[in-house]
């Protein structure tokens, strides 16, 4: 079935599952190479994710307009499996700054410290990151509907981080301390919401 075709992989997974992917499609007779994205749908609707390709020059250049037209400068990054582990390294960024805002934002707000204060100083060093900007509406609301992605997704992809990285004997004791926050997150019926809702369990209620 896959004789004489190319299979492009877009998702989040580890790296050995791309190379696994490969080896099994190339058994067929078919070519592989991944592509994973950085960016949710809006960025896809306009046409600016970040578009990451692990294969080689030759696919890169083939597939070059679809690249394109999902991203304003796709990277090829090297061969397969390397932007797989470049995405899981974008995406454990994701955990770490979502659950540290939170967990500022929630003393923050405890402390009686006014939200204006914290973000405009925030806002002028070297601290900020523009996902917090995004983020805080969700925050100060506790409205996590309609998610770009969603909790049960970063968990998922923590998770793939951390079986990655323990065969680099990287220290991930940070990255470990965040994983139960997001598992009692989705054992509170939060698991297809914003992964802002992480919010509920770094400060939750009063």
């Amino acid at each position: 079935v896959l004789r004489g075709k190319t299979v492009i992989q877009m998702g989040t997974i580890a790296q050995e599952e791309s190379l696994a992917l490969q080896a099994e499609i190339e058994r067929t007779g078919g070519s592989y190479c991944e592509a994973p994205v950085l960016g949710s749908l809006a960025e896809a609707q306009a046409g600016t994710l970040l578009v990451m390709v692990g294969g080689t020059e030759g696919q890169f250049v083939q597939w070059g307009p679809l690249f394109r037209s999902l991203s304003r400068k796709p990277r090829l990054v090297g061969p397969v499996g390397k932007a797989a582990s470049l995405k899981l390294a974008l995406n454990q960024l994701i955990a770490a700054e979502i659950s540290a805002f939170a967990l500022s934002l929630g003393l923050v707000q405890r402390a009686g410290v006014p939200v204006d204060t914290f973000m405009a100083i925030l806002r002028e060093s070297a601290l900020f990151a523009p996902a917090f900007e995004k983020k805080l509406p969700r925050l100060l609301t506790r409205d996590y509907q309609h998610p770009n992605f969603s909790t049960r997704h970063l968990l998922k992809d923590v998770e793939l981080f951390l079986k990655e990285a323990s065969g680099y004997e990287l220290t991930t004791s940070s990255l470990e301390g965040i994983r139960p926050v997001l598992e009692r997150t989705i054992a509170q019926g939060l698991g297809d919401t914003d992964y802002a809702s992480l919010y509920e369990t770094v400060n939750p209620k009063t």
